[in-house]
């Protein structure tokens, strides 16, 4: 919903995330294509999309083996700007550490100029005094709505431990599954992809 909101800033774009079958795009994560299949047609979407120098929302890249995507991607003269949108009101570690991965994947496919995060203005918001599900392009004013902050100057002196942090987790792939108890750690600070899997035994 936020996500949606905020491609507004930027429109005319094309989302790389949907793909064309027959006369209709339809969204791949709905779609019951194993998720690798559907990660090369993103991709694939995403190279398409840039030859044509338009916004591209959720714009996808691999390096290395590792899969990353950015929710909006812009072409400018002096390369391109990735765009990171959250429904926060504050600018967290966490999501500075997500960036970092995300600008060494996707600055390894093409000159990213600048890494920018979106995320609400929360004066604005207590002003609206609109639940965040209730948001809409007709009941707020987006360029009030959002803050943009670069936030290269924090994630470019951390590459050095996104390399290491990868190379580290590949390694861990390697070795048989851990035995490790369920806990906080299964949902923060973001849900676990296997919380399903492990709730199964």
């Amino acid at each position: 919903m936020i996500g949606e909101l905020a491609q507004h800033l930027f429109p005319g774009g094309v989302d790389a995330s949907h793909i064309l079958r027959g006369e209709c795009f339809v969204d791949k994560f709905k779609m019951s294509l194993p998720f690798n299949l559907k990660q090369h047609s993103w991709i694939e979407n995403t190279k398409v999309a840039i030859k044509n120098n338009l916004p591209i929302y959720e714009a996808a890249f691999v390096f290395e083996d590792v899969f990353a995507a950015v929710d909006i991607l812009t072409y400018t003269d002096n390369g391109f700007v990735a765009y990171e949108v959250k429904s926060s009101t504050d600018i967290t570690d966490t999501f500075i550490l997500d960036n970092a991965l995300q600008y060494y994947v996707i600055s390894n496919n093409l000159k990213l100029s600048d890494f920018v995060l979106i995320y609400l203005n929360k004066d604005y918001i207590a002003e609206l005094n609109i639940p965040l599900d209730q948001l809409t392009i007709d009941n707020c004013d987006i360029t009030k709505l959002f803050v943009k902050e670069s936030v290269l100057d924090k994630i470019l002196p951390i590459q050095y431990k996104v390399k290491s942090d990868i190379v580290r987790f590949k390694n861990i792939q390697k070795v048989g599954e851990p035995k490790i108890k369920r806990g906080d750690h299964c949902s923060i600070p973001y849900e676990c992809a296997f919380i399903d899997y492990c709730s199964r035994y």
